[in-house]
């Protein structure tokens, strides 16, 4: 669920020199996995996390969230993603955060954090 992560060789030669250029990275860029929102690109944090939870009340918008729970469970789902850091934009657009990237709407999450 969501936009799929992108190695080093998955990036345009545009974006590896933005990525280079951007002087963000603290070790070899193909060591990171990055992912492409709208066009622009984001690198994945290996420490932080978010941390959705979806209410079974949803469990019929997003079957996909719900499908490893036994049948009548009233556990929320719960959505693991890593943070993003972008590298040619100017900031996280929040839109895009969950429309490409959680691929939820935000009024059927009852709660999120960031863990890490």
């Amino acid at each position: 669920m969501g936009a799929p992560d992108l190695k080093w060789k998955d990036l345009t030669k545009e974006e590896q020199a933005k990525v280079i250029a951007s002087e963000m990275l603290a070790d070899d860029p193909a060591d990171y996995e990055y992912y492409r929102l709208a066009g622009e690109i984001y690198v994945a944090e290996d420490e932080h996390f978010y941390v959705l939870e979806v209410p079974v009340e949803h469990e019929d918008k997003y079957p996909e969230l719900f499908a490893d729970q036994d049948v009548g469970c009233q556990d929320p789902a719960c959505i693991t993603k890593v943070c993003l850091t972008p590298i040619s934009a100017e900031s996280l657009d929040e839109s895009l955060l969950w429309s490409e990237y959680f691929q939820i709407e935000q009024k059927h999450v009852s709660d999120i954090s960031i863990v890490g």
